[in-house]
């Protein structure tokens, strides 16, 4: 869950209500867009810049905020984006492959794009939102976000890509259950975990 208050300036504030797991953070969307030297996305996220904030706190939980915000400026040069006040609650496991990550997000992608009044078409919003999660180092794919932005609850929808589109969804069979169950086993992709996953 995301609460977010529109802000007159850039800085994101975040507050989660487990902030002894997920201390405060603020952060200005253009600070590091304007640090680096660089010419496109692919060379900023492998600059100096993005490399000495990711290693001066690996594994943050603010690196999946800033991602989504940092890429949708980039993509959206033509207007400052607006920063926001935030507070985040959430119950996805962490690190067990159930996408809490891509939850991050999604979440702030679309507060971002709804408090700036951006037009973003759906299967941009889902590159964006995958490329943007490169930031933190890992290079997944953009099923995770397709999922989480266009999923319906009871329905079961059928997404491709290249080219990205859906292809129709339809109710879940009452019959059936979905069953997650805890490994024990941790899928963490942050920190020095993401060049195996790599």
């Amino acid at each position: 869950l995301l609460a977010a208050a529109p802000r007159d300036d850039d800085i994101v504030r975040l507050q989660n209500l487990q902030a002894q797991k997920f201390p405060n953070r603020e952060f200005r969307i253009c600070d590091l867009l304007s640090e680096a030297s660089w010419s496109d996305w692919m060379d900023f996220l492998v600059s100096r810049t993005v490399r000495r904030v990711l290693d001066a706190a690996p594994g943050d939980w603010s690196h999946y905020v800033r991602a989504p915000l940092l890429r949708l400026q980039y993509e959206h040069r033509q207007v400052r984006l607006k920063g926001m006040d935030c507070m985040v609650s959430g119950n996805i496991p962490m690190g067990a492959g159930l996408s809490s990550s891509s939850a991050l997000v999604v979440a702030f992608a679309e507060a971002a794009v709804a408090l700036n009044g951006l037009d973003v078409a759906m299967h941009d919003f889902v590159d964006l939102c995958g490329e943007g999660e490169w930031f933190v180092g890992s290079r997944g794919g953009k099923a995770d976000h397709a999922a989480i932005r266009t999923g319906h609850l009871g329905r079961v929808s059928r997404i491709g890509f290249f080219p990205f589109r859906i292809e129709g969804a339809v109710s879940f069979p009452s019959e059936l259950r979905v069953v997650i169950a805890h490994s024990g086993s941790a899928a963490v992709k942050s920190a020095g975990a993401r060049d195996v996953f790599n």
